[in-house]
């Protein structure tokens, strides 16, 4: 446990505050108490000398903390840990010049704090202005001094027969730069600009090729990052079937999967279980064997190509037998907490059916399935999909099996926000409501009577709602014979937001508000049992050297070598609306190891994104790691440089302001791509662990900080990414 020293003696506070006065009044101190007096006399001297300071305060009332502010190498159990509260321990922030910047950077794409505090964004990355570092005398704090980096990502691939352009871009050190890259033969038609640090060419023909891009200061310093171009072909990688052959019951098999584009060979896997008896051969796409039995398989084909694109289709594959199941995998939509029933049917084979549960699961115990096929429950409280499998046996032993689907979901989702409603239908809920009468033409929405959506897409932003108002939405489909079949009605209340905690009924905020799913490494961790409030309304770190670490304030993922926990939330009251721009921002404890700028502590996590429940869509993710066979530094925030969370501290400035919040800001789009979603309500964080990850680019293990002085890898505890708080850009 952390706690802050307490001095029993009035002259000796005084005798303190007059010291450290006297160093400049600058010092965030960072005050390690180990196992003895002696140690805390030990660490008092250092906060005299300016090496060491006041305590920011235990790990959360008796907890011990996650990122603990107070300590200085300590364990990651909170014992000792954290880097002391800057804000308590400036004691004339005005010595801080508001016009200074970090040295190494001239221009800047975001600020935010103030004062000692201050920090500035650059490519993504939050830089503090002033160090609580080793100090070279009294007077004003040091200014941050950035270290040379490469701070560009990976280049995106080009285009066979067309101009590429790849900008790198360095930070820090002292300009101006040059730039070196080691590209192969086969990109001989490319050059850089050693001066300008661009790269440009053109390719006939696809490639892909490893270089390492280089670049040098004026000082002589010297970076290096490993990289790789790529050049597409004129056609994109697709699965060219749209259908597999049906399959005798016991006959020979052979199936041939086919694809076009990218670049050949290719490599198959499918996911999903193939009928007892079939094997699909990877390199050549050859599904073959004799069927054991019959049913509906949904499998979910997957072809890589030689530059590791990949492509994907899901399709059935159906063995025949005689016997089947008739009732469509798309089962109607049931509401949450509503009373379910459904009555199987099957033809064919010989009369009489029984019927059983032969895969996935069903939402409890309480859902029961009849032997003459009648299944009856209680839908789950939540929306979700149950998927799970039956088969139908008949009185000669005969055998069919199906996967069906069961969308829990009010028909029409509307959630309202800031003077805006999101309105979304799955398309899972309406193939299930409407099987069996033909795929809609399209879909109408009305507010109160008035049309405000006519398309055929599954999802748009009512905008211009009054604030108190009360709409009632009515969803509607409109079948092939120009009829429409009404699906759904709702009704919400729009509420004044805030930026601080919302309260239901009374005003909204642009933070998340639920936490729907939990899977840390182990039970009882750091900030569990403070779930959901810990992690829901506005984030609780105070500024860019005061982090949030007590357990009512963030909830350790955990991470080991090869794994890592997760966390899924919803935002109930408000939406997260996709836009140009930055959409969302996600707040971790982000620490400064002793106070020094350049020694940030980091404990990453990759982002997904959904509208309907299961259906998530994850941030692409690109790691940058030194060529030369250099150690990956993971105390470089450019390291992680897309798509991953836990790399800036709050700022503590307005959380939906990405140019002054702090935190990890990202563009949804990104993850979004053909899904043509204008909004999504749920964001799951998945703690990376270490080497448990490849990232999407060049396949590159995604590392994790194992510092021995914080135990970021025990699996357990206070290990892995500590999550303060997601917020709202545009909501």
């Amino acid at each position: 446990m952390n706690r802050p020293l307490r001095c029993s003696r009035p002259s000796a506070v005084l005798a303190l505050l007059l010291m450290i006065l006297l160093l400049g009044g600058w010092g965030v101190v960072s005050l390690a108490p180990q196992s003895a007096l002696g140690r805390a006399v030990a660490g008092l001297l250092e906060a005299v000398t300016g090496k060491g300071g006041v305590d920011g305060g235990d790990g959360s009332g008796g907890a011990d903390g996650a990122h603990a502010s107070g300590g200085t190498a300590g364990g990651k159990d909170g014992t000792g840990k954290g880097l002391g509260k800057a804000g308590e321990g400036t004691l004339n922030p005005s010595l801080a010049d508001p016009s200074a910047l970090p040295r190494g950077l001239t221009d800047i794409d975001g600020e935010g704090g103030s004062g000692f505090d201050r920090a500035v964004k650059k490519n993504g990355v939050w830089y503090p202005v002033y160090s609580p570092g080793p100090r070279s005398g009294p007077g004003a704090p040091p200014l941050t001094e950035i270290p040379l980096t490469i701070a560009s990502p990976t280049p995106l691939p080009g285009r066979v027969g067309q101009a590429f352009r790849y900008q790198a871009e360095a930070i820090g050190g002292m300009a101006p730069y040059t730039w070196s890259a080691s590209l192969g033969p086969e990109a001989s038609s490319f050059t850089l600009d050693a001066a300008a640090g661009i790269l440009v060419g053109a390719s006939a023909v696809p490639l892909k090729s490893a270089f390492s891009l280089i670049v040098t200061d004026a000082a002589g310093t010297r970076q290096s990052a490993a990289m790789s171009l790529v050049i597409r072909p004129e056609k994109d990688l697709t699965v060219v079937m749209d259908h597999l052959p049906r399959a005798g019951l016991r006959e020979a098999i052979d199936i041939l999967l086919t694809a076009e584009g990218g670049v050949p060979p290719y490599r198959w896997k499918v996911s999903g279980a193939l009928p007892s008896g079939l094997t699909l051969d990877a390199s050549s796409g050859r599904i073959s064997g004799m069927t054991e039995a019959g049913g509906e398989y949904p499998l979910i084909l997957t072809v890589t190509d030689a530059q590791d694109f990949t492509a994907e289709s899901a399709l059935t594959l159906r063995a025949d037998s005689g016997l089947e199941i008739t009732t469509p995998s798309s089962l109607p939509a049931v509401a949450p907490g509503q009373e379910f029933s459904e009555e199987f049917e099957a033809e064919g084979g010989t009369p009489p059916y029984y019927w059983e549960l032969t895969g996935g699961a069903f939402p409890d115990s309480s859902w029961i399935l009849s032997a003459d096929g009648v299944l009856e429950g209680q839908a789950p409280a939540a929306e979700t999909i149950v998927s799970f499998t039956l088969t139908v046996t008949d009185a000669e032993d005969e055998t069919f099996e199906k996967t069906f689907r069961l969308p829990v979901s009010n028909m029409l989702i509307a959630v309202p926000s800031r003077e805006k409603v999101g309105l979304a239908w799955s398309p899972t809920a309406v193939a299930g409501l409407l099987a069996g009468s033909g795929s809609p033409s399209g879909f109408i929405v009305t507010r109160d009577g008035e049309t405000v959506y006519r398309g055929t897409g599954t999802n748009f932003v009512d905008r211009g709602v009054p604030v108190g108002s009360s709409p009632e939405y009515r969803l509607s489909a409109v079948m092939p014979d120009g009829s429409e079949q009404q699906l759904g009605v709702k009704s919400v209340t729009l509420l004044p937001m805030s930026l601080g905690r919302g309260i239901p009924g009374q005003r909204g905020d642009p933070y998340a508000d639920a936490v729907t799913a939990f899977q840390p490494l182990s039970p009882g961790g750091y900030g569990a049992g403070q779930v959901p409030r810990n992690v829901t309304g506005p984030p609780d770190g105070g500024s860019t050297y005061t982090p949030a670490y007590r357990a009512s304030e963030v909830v350790s993922l955990h991470a080991r070598v090869g794994g890592g926990g997760s966390i899924e939330l919803e935002f109930t009251d408000n939406i997260v609306e996709l836009t140009a721009g930055e959409d969302l921002t996600v707040f971790e404890n982000v620490m400064f190891v002793g106070g020094d700028a350049n020694r940030r502590f980091m404990e990453p996590g990759v982002i997904s994104v959904a509208l309907f429940p299961g259906e998530w869509h994850r941030l692409p993710t690109d790691v940058i790691p030194p060529a030369d066979g250099q150690a990956v530094d993971v105390y470089n925030p450019f390291y992680y440089s897309r798509g991953i969370a836990g790399r800036n501290a709050s700022t503590g400035e307005d959380p939906t302001d990405p140019g002054r919040s702090g935190g990890d800001s990202f563009d949804l789009n990104t993850a979004i791509g053909a899904a043509e979603l204008s909004w999504i309500r749920y964001i799951r964080i998945q703690s990376t662990g270490d080497q448990a990850m490849s990232d999407d680019v060049g396949g590159d293990a995604i590392r994790h900080n194992n510092d021995p002085n914080f135990g970021p890898l025990t699996g357990s505890g206070s290990s892995g990414f500590d999550l303060d708080a997601v917020s709202a850009v545009h909501y």
